[in-house]
């Protein structure tokens, strides 16, 4: 696809007016004059605090993938999969909590911070470690 527009590092005041809902990938947004898609692991959610809470996460566990994209995580695990509503992050002193609703209007909360993360048994290091509680249901992980 042609760029149509750029914006520059750090731009600020950039709303989000729709997520595609095939990939979730991709954002429609608006800055001043400009609209149009862009890819979402691009964004970051404005914060007091840096570093910022990206858009788009990618986080493995020991029980299965959990994808976090702007306003919706999907996870695909051992246990079948699952879809959940986000709404906005609210930052704190080290990280962020994110509300969650899912299936049957089960709420909860899912909390990013931070710090380097690794799985058991695993060389590789990841940027966030992430924790999810939903009803019942829990998970915690390492993020992209």
């Amino acid at each position: 696809a042609k760029a149509i527009a750029t914006l520059s590092a750090g731009a600020k005041h950039i709303d989000v007016i729709a997520q595609a809902i095939n990939t979730r990938d991709w954002l429609k947004i608006r800055s001043d004059k400009i609209e149009g898609w862009m890819e979402a692991r691009y964004l970051s959610f404005d914060s007091a605090h840096a570093p910022f809470l990206p858009a788009r996460l990618q986080c493995r566990s020991a029980s299965g993938a959990l994808n976090i994209s702007y306003s919706r995580a999907d996870f695909d695990g051992v246990g079948g999969k699952d879809l959940w509503a986000l709404e906005p992050p609210q930052a704190f002193a080290s990280g962020w909590t994110v509300k969650t609703h899912g299936q049957n209007a089960v709420g909860g909360i899912l909390r990013v911070d931070p710090k380097h993360c690794a799985l058991a048994g695993s060389a590789e290091s990841f940027p966030f470690a992430v924790a999810v509680q939903i009803g019942e249901f829990r998970l915690s992980g390492c993020c992209l």
